[in-house]
């Protein structure tokens, strides 16, 4: 097994490795020990008869429910892992899938035929992807182990010009590739079964199948909410929380508070410049008012450079989201005291929380379109910013492209001719992704689904998962839970966003919880101070260097002539959008030293 391959994989299961070789298999698993901590659950686990061997990441927070209802054995009543393998081998994997609450990646070798299973929950939590090479199926939480494992086997592997080209207009790899052409991502809620036939994939969406209800209460979500946090605080070792100060994660902590004999640990990151919000001083408010230990951690523009390069070794993929970078301190930080941490991620997804939400329907309006035709994109710029040029301006864009460009604080016709491997058809399929039914009359709810399916698994997701696995801390994502979003999908749209105004009926549950300067405050996003880091003393000229003089071009990602000439319209990184275009090109670069060193290109 080559060594780089495994290295990515132990940083996210610091505690126990283990390995199970067989005639036609072989499964490891690099643990990070929180459920059932002892080694009775180490993994690879065996049933008693050997029919079915498992390697899970994850967890399964009703395990004990479920071991319950199925007579499974007493020490499934103590180990998620255990009850997981024993409901497969009961129900088969794709039946047992259905009745999980929780996050994983999974998978199951059935001796008989054989074949393997390879399953992922409902939301994406937890990543998985596979490749097929002439001698074996591989799979695991990392693609670019899996490239590794391919270039040390002598199999094809190149560089997806689609997912480079969307990666270069959104800041992130799709869903529907990897970097790399020849392996596959596991979509949420998805099970491939893989035999030496082929393969079949099953797909289920449980949020499509909800039965027509009454709309949802205030205090259905309240109770909702309360059984979620409680369910993801099942845990044998601590459980700390990352506290924003924004809505979702105060919110998340206050109803933790309540669950707990003890006030958990919370933690915080803050910028040392006055370009951004800085909301870590609201979120230490917040922990003394709860009664919290909470510790707070400052980055600033030295710590940018060592920060930019740490993102693309912990991210399998080329990632741009700026936030990447002081969430992987921050994770650093935590993973001294705690094993788990609680985010808020997927709460402005499932309760409204963008302004894209009431922005784009408008968009779509026909004032906005008079207004894109007459030219009044910078009247409109300079009455309402940046957002508001881009409402006129994406009015007259097709539907698709339109949401695509409200992902993104710049243009990517700006960054697009950097690149070596673009095409117009990758560009075009990157677009096509958007363009689902209804998408020229956008509401708040078919947004909310189209982001629950896309923009969450593939950017927000990812960046917790990975910033958090890189120092083995788990993060854990009460609002993403299939009963709150049961409750969540009966809200009436008025109650999710309405103009101007983000996470109506939300906000109106957390007043019971926290004080009005969090409940009534707008939204402000993660900011990280990209421009003044980037713009800062050198940092210009060294992030132009490394880029002229750097892998990417050596290997024909990004183009040697058209490099110059966007950089040049960069202006130094002084603005959001051209600051946010360098760091893109930036981390590709990064991105390539690093994959390169691991021989996965």
């Amino acid at each position: 097994m080559p060594e780089m391959s495994v290295n990515r994989v132990r940083w996210r299961g610091p505690d126990v490795y283990g390995e199970e070789v067989g005639d036609d298999y072989r499964l490891s698993c690099a643990r990070l020990a929180i459920i059932d901590p002892g080694a009775e659950a180490n993994q690879p686990l065996s049933t008693e008869d050997c029919a079915w061997k498992l390697v899970f990441n994850g967890e399964i927070y009703n395990y004990r429910e479920l071991a319950a209802e199925h007579n499974l054995s007493k020490r499934a009543r103590r180990s998620d892992s255990w009850a997981l393998l024993e409901l497969i081998a009961k129900l088969g994997v794709k039946d047992a899938c259905q009745s999980l609450r929780g996050m994983y990646a999974l998978a199951a070798w059935q001796v008989e035929g054989p074949r393997l299973w390879l399953a992922r929950d409902p939301f994406g939590i937890k990543p998985l992807a596979w490749t097929r090479t002439k001698q074996a199926v591989l799979f695991g939480s990392d693609a670019r182990s899996l490239a590794v494992w391919r270039n040390a086997l002598n199999e094809p592997i190149n560089v997806d010009p689609y997912a480079l080209t969307h990666y270069l207009m959104v800041g992130y790899v799709p869903g529907d590739a990897t970097a790399w052409d020849a392996i596959e991502r596991v979509s949420p809620g998805s099970v491939v079964a893989i035999d030496e036939r082929g393969s079949a994939i099953h797909h289920w969406d449980p949020l499509s199948q909800l039965a027509p209800a009454p709309a949802a209460t205030a205090d259905e979500v309240d109770t909702a909410l309360r059984a979620t946090v409680a369910r993801h605080l099942v845990a044998d070792v601590e459980v700390g929380a990352f506290l924003s100060g924004g809505i979702d994660s105060s919110l998340i902590v206050a109803l933790a508070h309540g669950c707990t004999a003890s006030p958990i640990r919370t933690y915080s990151v803050g910028f040392d410049s006055t370009e951004v919000a800085d909301e870590s001083t609201q979120a230490e408010h917040i922990s003394r008012i709860l009664g919290g230990n909470h510790a707070s951690l400052r980055v600033g523009s030295t710590d940018f450079r060592e920060l930019a390069e740490a993102v693309a070794t912990a991210f399998p993929e080329p990632f741009a989201d700026a936030a990447a970078m002081p969430t992987l301190a921050l994770a650093r930080r935590a993973s001294e005291e705690v094993k788990v941490v609680l985010t808020g991620e997927g709460g402005d997804e499932m309760f409204g929380g963008y302004r894209r939400y009431w922005a784009l329907p408008l968009a779509r309006h026909r004032w906005a379109q008079a207004a894109s035709r007459m030219g009044l994109s910078g009247v409109a710029a300079s009455l309402g910013g940046r957002r508001a040029r881009q409402m006129i301006d994406s009015s007259a864009a097709p539907s698709g492209e339109a949401y695509l460009r409200y992902l993104t604080q710049l243009s990517w016709d700006e960054v697009l001719p950097a690149s070596g491997l673009t095409t117009p058809s990758a560009i075009a399929r990157s677009i096509a992704r958007y363009q689902w039914p209804a998408a020229d009359q956008p509401t708040v709810g078919t947004l909310r689904r189209l982001e629950l399916g896309h923009h969450l698994p593939e950017c927000y997701l990812p960046k917790a998962d990975r910033t958090t696995m890189r120092h083995g801390l788990e993060a854990r994502v009460p609002f993403l839970d299939l009963d709150l979003a049961a409750v969540a999908f009966r809200l009436k749209e008025s109650l999710l966003t309405s103009r101007g105004q983000t996470k109506v009926l939300l906000r109106r549950v957390a007043s019971r919880y926290l004080p009005v300067s969090i409940t009534r405050a707008p939204k402000r996003g993660f900011s990280v101070p990209l421009s003044s880091w980037m713009s800062a003393g050198e940092t210009p000229r060294w992030v132009r260097e490394t880029l002229f003089g750097g892998e990417a071009v050596e290997i024909g990602l990004l183009d040697q002539a058209g490099l110059p000439r966007v950089l040049a319209r960069l202006d130094n990184f002084s603005r959001e959008e051209t600051a946010e275009a360098g760091y893109r090109l930036l981390e590709l670069e990064f991105w390539c030293r690093s994959a390169r060193a691991d021989g996965a290109l």
